[in-house]
């Protein structure tokens, strides 16, 4: 069968899912079974056109976006599929296929290949050096804004100001004793 690999699954699929005995399974996203009129259907669907065209789904581009992102970050790195494998425990067939677009990795898997190329998980989905802006989050607020506040939240934080200002005229000695009475006293 071109481009796809099946596996005979006899106790275990992948990452440790359940799989039929003496069946043939397919890793995916869900890394569920898959039948073999399933598999045949998705490499047509692979094989339809030209490489990096003919997906099924948006969701196949996707993969195939991330799968080579892993690899560009890989190759910028040095790394063989074999030294991936070392670093983020991974087999290597199933390192190239995620690479090639074949299999969807789970976030779980996603975050072994980010621990495995030492990066961050964003970069596998993001290209730039600095994390992406995120311009629809809420500004926090500082601690003297709340404080202004009215109510009970206005005066946790006046409480907050007010211990933070005693804090820093403390000495380190005087620091310790008050987070060991602290804890004494969170212990009881």
């Amino acid at each position: 069968m071109l481009g796809m690999i099946a596996f005979q699954a006899p106790n275990r699929g992948a990452e440790g899912t359940e799989a039929v005995k003496g069946g043939f399974a397919r890793l995916d996203s869900t890394h569920a079974l898959e039948s073999p009129a399933r598999r045949a259907q998705s490499t047509a669907a692979w094989f339809s056109g030209p490489r990096g065209k003919g997906f099924e789904t948006p969701e196949d581009e996707e993969a195939m976006l991330i799968g080579q992102r892993i690899r560009q970050l890989r190759e910028q790195k040095g790394l063989s599929q074999g030294d991936l494998q070392q670093s983020s425990g991974l087999p290597r067939a199933y390192i190239s296929r995620v690479e090639h677009g074949h299999t969807v990795a789970s976030l779980r898997t996603l975050q072994k290949f980010a621990k495995g190329l030492d990066v961050p998980l964003y970069q596998l989905f993001y290209e730039g050096e600095e994390p992406p802006p995120t311009p629809h989050l809420t500004p926090r607020r500082t601690l003297e804004q709340l404080a202004r506040e009215p109510g009970a939240g206005g005066l946790e934080a006046q409480f907050v100001l007010k211990l933070r200002r005693l804090m820093g005229r403390m000495t380190e000695s005087e620091r310790r004793f008050l987070l060991e009475v602290t804890r004494k006293l969170a212990a009881r």
